[in-house]
């Protein structure tokens, strides 16, 4: 189907939502969808540039935009709630939303640490079992658990939590907005997100379930009425904030899973076969000192030195470049690179 004929049916379902239920102030932003070659918003075509990249918001002329890449066939109905997905994060542009952590210190600084892995599942086995059935008695033991890890590995906590708000909030909108499309498949997508919240080896790289624990998290916030901060304007705040402040921290026993650990050590052995491989079998290789001014952040690792990111980077030196990379790193400046 005809890229122009996709965006008018997304155009349509879209404007049938009541984006007042969604989030407080937030309301219909213009879109784009592109390919490899063409542009389509406000169902004009225009020449695609290296402005589109990914699925995003940008500002475009002016103001923010969301953007998504189709790069095959998809149900029109789930791509329409996903670009709503893309739209709130305009709208939090818009807002001066200030919890966006920084990707480029995080991919050096986050470091992964097996014991705050455990607390954080058993943290997300109290989300899941709160969305079965809340009490507070429950609720007060997650956030508990939370206190501590905030105490103990507060680098890694601030990180997953600014993401939980950031990508959660806007995955919360995108569930929301399904439920007004088509119920079925609303159900099914919180199937899938629990799914997901459930399984080990979602937890690496931690980011991408960060956006499913958030989303369950506001979830559970908004169906029983517990208090939180909505407002998106110059917020420091991370979401559970006034909630830590009436809670005292007990020590509590914790039930280590050594199937977590296996999944751990796993995770190591993948990465470090990854670098193996690029090493003999690359596509390309260049070296020199570049200055990496973007990457894949939904799904990149750093390990040993080296960053893996798919999809594509951004070096200020040869500008984009489309592919899966594997980057040798000196401080932060890039040293050798991997096309794989």
């Amino acid at each position: 189907m005809e890229l122009n004929i996709i965006y008018e049916n997304i155009e349509k379902i879209i404007k049938k939502i009541d984006f007042s239920k969604l989030w407080p102030g937030f309301y219909i932003h213009k879109f784009a969808l592109y390919n490899d070659d063409k542009v389509i918003i406000d169902g004009n075509q225009i020449k695609k540039t290296e402005m589109f990249v990914g699925n995003t918001a940008i500002k475009y002329q002016g103001e923010y935009i969301a953007i998504w890449n189709l790069m095959g066939s998809m149900d029109e109905e789930i791509l329409a709630s996903k670009i709503i997905h893309e739209m709130f994060h305009a709208f939090q542009y818009e807002q001066n939303e200030s919890r966006f952590p920084d990707e480029f210190e995080t991919i050096f600084n986050y470091e992964n640490n097996l014991e705050n892995f455990q607390i954080k599942f058993l943290e997300s086995e109290y989300l899941l079992n709160l969305d079965k059935e809340y009490s507070n008695e429950i609720f007060n033991e997650f956030l508990n658990l939370r206190l501590q890890r905030r105490k103990k590995y507060s680098y890694q906590y601030n990180y997953e939590s600014k993401i939980e708000i950031v990508e959660g909030m806007a995955q919360y909108i995108e569930v929301e907005a399904l439920k007004q499309i088509d119920m079925d498949k609303y159900v099914n997508q919180l199937k899938q997100i629990k799914s997901r919240i459930s399984t080990f080896e979602n937890y690496f790289p931690i980011r991408i379930v960060s956006y499913d624990i958030g989303t369950l998290l506001i979830k559970i916030l908004v169906d029983n009425k517990i208090n939180f901060e909505k407002s998106l304007k110059n917020s420091n705040n991370l979401l559970l904030h006034k909630l830590f402040s009436t809670l005292k921290i007990k020590d509590i026993d914790l039930p280590l899973k050594k199937e977590v650990d296996q999944v751990f050590k796993n995770d190591l052995e993948k990465l470090d076969a990854i670098i193996i491989n690029a090493k003999k079998n690359h596509k390309e290789r260049f070296e020199g000192e570049f200055t990496l001014k973007g990457f894949n952040v939904y799904n990149a690792r750093y390990h040993k030195g080296f960053i893996y990111s798919k999809f594509f980077i951004i070096l200020e030196e040869k500008g984009l470049l489309y592919g899966d990379y594997l980057l040798k790193t000196k401080g932060r400046k890039v040293v050798e690179v991997y096309k794989l």
